[in-house]
Order: structure tokens, then C-alpha cells, then sequence
């Protein structure tokens, strides 16, 4: 991306404590931005939160989040007042700024960041060794490059016609156990439904082997609060929903 000059802003949204080669996501791009909302690693119901050790972006993030003539002064880790000086009055207010009662809910929860990671990562590991056992439904291996957080469980559905998929997925609905399929209209993940530019979808056409597979591909979220007991309650229910998709087969 340097080479190319392509900056890179870091969706980190869902991978607060994920490593790439024993480094943090969130440290390879110019800044990187983590939600906190609810299902995230650090959870104040909503909102997030940007990091980056560029001061001129830094800065620029301060005045646009709602730091208008000298409220930046309320920030205590900030650049020098230059930097403010130098782009408050071309940086537009947006009032974005993160309230205290939701700082302060994030704040305790850093302390438990690796307690709850290995708690995640030892759940996943009996998910997705009951997942593999169902027909037709395999999780994928991870990289060994990556030192993962798995606050939730992606899986490919194989050998299903549209049909079926539909069934089961109806199935795991009435059992409480919401499949999402990363390649549904309805899914926000699915690249089709960013029509945020007038020449995306003619972009998207040059993707047909990343559209075939997310059109089989399941998500599952996987709560910190439930107990160890209600996965296999879920991975029985997913089981259920297979058996009746594929009755007629």
C-alpha cells in the first residue's frame, strides 16, 4: 500500500485482541477504529473509539469529533495545542464525542481483555468440533499467523440447494439460534448492499468467486454471557435444522 500510495485505515471493529505474526490489529495502518458496541470485547452498548500515533490525524479527529474553539484542552492524551491551531478552523464540528458514563464503562473492562479472550477462544474450540460432526456444515481452519479472538463462529454450508439453505435457516430461527449469512440481501456485511458510490456495483461484478462464497457462508455469534452449556444447546439446534432441511433428500 506504501508503494502504491494507498492509505490504510484499519477496521478493527470486531478484532480488539487479534494478532497478525504476534502483532496487534490496529498497529498496520495510519489509524484504526474499534467499536464498542454490544457483542464487541469492550461493550458500552454503543459507540467507539479511533487509535493512532499520527498527531496530525490525531488532531484532525479531536476537532471533527467536537473540540471546537478551545475544548480539546478537555483531552488528556492530545497532541500539542499547535496541531489544533493549525486545522480547528477548517475541520468541521460533527459532535461525535464519546460520553463519560460510556468511558466509564469501558475503562474496567481492559483489565479483563485476556481473561475474556481465553474464554471465547476455549468455547469456540467445543463449537466448532460439534459443528464439524453436522452434514454439511464445516468451520474452516484458521491461519496459523493469526492469534485470534472468536467472539463468534463462521462456517460454509456445502452442498445445500438455495432451497434448502432457506430452511435451515428458518430452522435455527424458531430454535433461537439466528444464522447469518454473510451473502443474504439482508446482511449489511454483503457487498452488494454498499451502494454508497454511483460505480460500486459495476466493482462488485469483478468479484464472482468471493460472491459464490459468501453465499454458503454462516455467521454465529457466540455470547461471553451465556454458560458452557448453552453452545451445545445452539450446536444441537443447528443439528436439528440440518436434519429437516435435508429430509426430503
Amino acid at each position: 500500500c506504501d508503494a502504491r500510495g494507498i492509505t490504510v485505515v484499519e477496521d478493527c471493529a470486531h478484532s480488539l485482541g487479534v494478532r497478525w505474526n504476534g502483532v496487534h490489529t490496529g498497529h498496520h495502518g495510519v489509524m484504526s477504529c474499534v467499536s464498542s458496541q454490544s457483542y464487541k470485547m469492550l461493550n458500552s452498548g454503543e459507540g467507539g473509539f479511533l487509535l493512532t500515533d499520527d498527531e496530525e490525524l490525531a488532531a484532525k479527529m479531536i476537532l471533527y469529533a467536537g473540540a471546537y474553539e478551545k475544548l480539546y484542552h478537555k483531552h488528556s492524551l492530545r497532541p500539542a495545542d499547535e496541531f489544533f491551531e493549525k486545522h480547528k478552523l477548517e475541520t468541521p464540528n460533527y459532535s461525535m464525542r464519546m460520553d463519560v458514563a460510556r468511558a466509564a464503562m469501558i475503562y474496567p473492562q481492559i483489565y479483563t481483555l485476556d481473561e475474556r479472550i481465553e474464554v471465547y477462544n476455549r468455547r469456540y474450540q467445543t463449537v466448532k468440533e460439534d459443528i464439524n460432526q453436522i452434514p454439511h456444515l464445516r468451520v474452516p481452519d484458521q491461519l496459523p499467523q493469526v492469534s485470534p479472538v472468536y467472539d463468534s463462529v463462521q462456517f460454509n454450508i456445502r452442498d445445500l440447494s438455495e432451497a434448502q439453505l432457506e430452511i435451515f435457516l428458518e430452522g435455527c430461527a424458531v430454535r433461537g439460534v439466528p444464522v447469518e449469512v454473510f451473502g443474504a440481501k439482508t446482511n449489511a456485511r454483503y457487498f452488494r448492499n454498499w451502494k454508497y458510490t454511483a460505480a460500486s456495483q459495476e466493482q462488485f461484478d469483478s468479484l464472482p468467486k468471493t460472491e459464490k462464497i459468501i453465499q454458503f457462508a454462516g455467521d454465529l455469534r457466540l455470547p461471553l454471557q451465556f454458560e458452557d452449556e448453552d453452545f451445545k444447546t445452539m450446536t444441537t439446534a443447528l443439528r436439528e435444522a440440518m436434519q429437516e432441511a435435508t429430509a426430503d433428500a
